[in-house]
């Protein structure tokens, strides 16, 4: 008997995305037991403009107080009847066939964490050269990923777009709602502790309608380092096998660490980015810019310097 499956998909104060990623979700509903909004505390209007729109029946929302994207994922599989639960975020467009490859694959290869790759949305910015600049980046990071279908050792997921059995993932626990950020992450460890396959498949692709400009994507890093220092005082280990996530940027040498502080961002450099003259740089050119200035931030900030005592705590 095939499979039913239930999205889910965790809000706080997302509407303004919602009214871009809404339109293509509605089309696959019909596939589907119930697509479960999970509205974590919002206060933007989200439920206002939701009782404005004609939704399906099987289109339904759960609103609870401000708990977190974890707890709000969690109330989700709670709530979710199909016997695959695939997660989506508030942000992601999805495509046409995103239910039927999320069940193909679930069908290939059960009892796994399937995921997929999230690309930059260049239809949904303000901010278009940031953007493409970050599609360049995932598209590097998939290319270092094994061939399709094959697990592999690191789990760079994005819950954003990934599907497992819901009694799998009831039995792992859900995800950790003690963590602000990387909650999928911390799923992948307990997954490899529990030998729960991890499969990743390129052409699984959906887009991120993010309007995150280089100021708050260096922020949006510093908090992924804060919640991976979380995860080591959960997980202590973890280190062990996964150090390569735990890495930030460091530099003992005086030239290094001279050319370092330069980048790191500021005033002026929110400036020249800013220009119209900047896009009129070569884009390698631009693209270095762009990777120095967030390398260079990140390593100069508190939570950079707090990691590298950390790891050399543990070392």
């Amino acid at each position: 008997m095939a499979s039913t499956c239930s999205l889910i998909i965790p809000s706080y104060n997302g509407l303004h995305r919602l009214k871009t990623t809404l339109q293509s979700f509605l089309p696959v509903l019909h596939k589907v037991a119930e697509c479960i909004l999970v509205i974590d505390g919002s206060n933007d209007g989200t439920q206002d403009w939701l009782k404005s729109q004609s939704l399906p029946k099987n289109f339904i929302t759960y609103v609870q107080e401000n708990k977190g994207r974890a707890a709000a994922r969690n109330t989700g599989i709670a709530l979710a009847h199909g016997d695959i639960v695939i997660f989506v975020d508030d942000d992601i467009r999805i495509p046409p066939n995103f239910v039927e490859r999320h069940l193909e694959l679930q069908s290939c290869y059960p009892n796994s964490l399937i995921s997929g790759q999230i690309f930059q949305d260049l239809n949904a910015t303000t901010n278009l050269d940031f953007c493409r600049f970050r599609r360049y980046q995932e598209a590097l990071w998939a290319k270092s990923l094994p061939d399709q279908h094959n697990a592999f050792r690191g789990f760079h997921f994005s819950s954003g777009n990934l599907s497992i059995n819901r009694n799998l993932i009831k039995s792992l626990g859900g995800f950790n709602d003690s963590l602000s950020d990387c909650e999928d992450f911390y799923l992948g460890i307990i997954a490899r502790k529990n030998l729960v396959p991890i499969y990743f498949d390129p052409t699984l692709i959906c887009y991120h309608c993010d309007y995150r400009n280089l100021s708050s994507y260096i922020q949006r890093s510093l908090e992924y380092i804060r919640s991976k220092q979380d995860i080591l005082s959960l997980c202590p280990e973890a280190l062990r096998e996964y150090s390569y996530a735990f890495q930030v940027p460091s530099s003992s040498r005086p030239f290094l660490s001279l050319m370092r502080r330069l980048f790191v961002y500021n005033h002026a450099w929110a400036r020249i980015l800013a220009s119209p003259l900047f896009v009129v740089l070569p884009l390698d050119l631009r693209y270095r810019l762009y990777d120095y200035v967030i390398s260079s931030s990140v390593w100069a900030s508190s939570e950079a310097k707090a990691m590298n005592s950390l790891l050399q705590a543990q070392a």
